[in-house]
């Protein structure tokens, strides 16, 4: 009776051990799958914060050139005007759009290029076009 009893009591202390490391590895292994899913989630939230960024810039850009643009094809007929805008450089910020750079520059006769840069937490974008100024001339 004694061998039965003590047969029983090891075959249960042996369970108990497989146990305890069945329950360690599972804790393992989700713990993993926790650290992995997290380190995704955060690359995710990075990349879409940059993106947001990012378009921010190019959205600061896009009015400052718009605006630009419609002052010198505004005043096309006035020379003095273009020759006082050309060649120079104008910085600024849009409260909660960033801060920008936009320089007018002529690139023939009767065309003006501007360049309007957008920048928004340190993320940037250039934009560029031209403008012909001969119907005002």
């Amino acid at each position: 009776m004694t061998n039965n009893f003590t047969a029983m009591l090891k075959a249960r202390l042996n369970n108990t051990g497989v146990a305890l490391i069945t329950v360690i590895a599972v804790f393992a292994v989700c713990s993993v799958l926790a650290v992995s899913i997290t380190s995704v989630v955060l690359q995710s939230n990075t990349r879409e914060q940059t993106r947001a960024m990012k378009e921010q810039a190019y959205l600061t850009a896009k009015s400052v050139l718009a605006v630009t643009k419609s002052h010198i094809e505004q005043n096309a007929g006035n020379r003095a005007e273009l020759h006082g805008l050309a060649g120079k450089t104008a910085r600024g910020e849009l409260e909660g759009m960033g801060a920008y750079t936009v320089t007018v520059a002529w690139s023939g006769k009767n065309e003006i290029t501007i360049m309007a840069r957008g920048e928004f937490m340190g993320q940037g974008s250039e934009l560029y076009t031209t403008v012909d100024v001969s119907g005002g001339a």
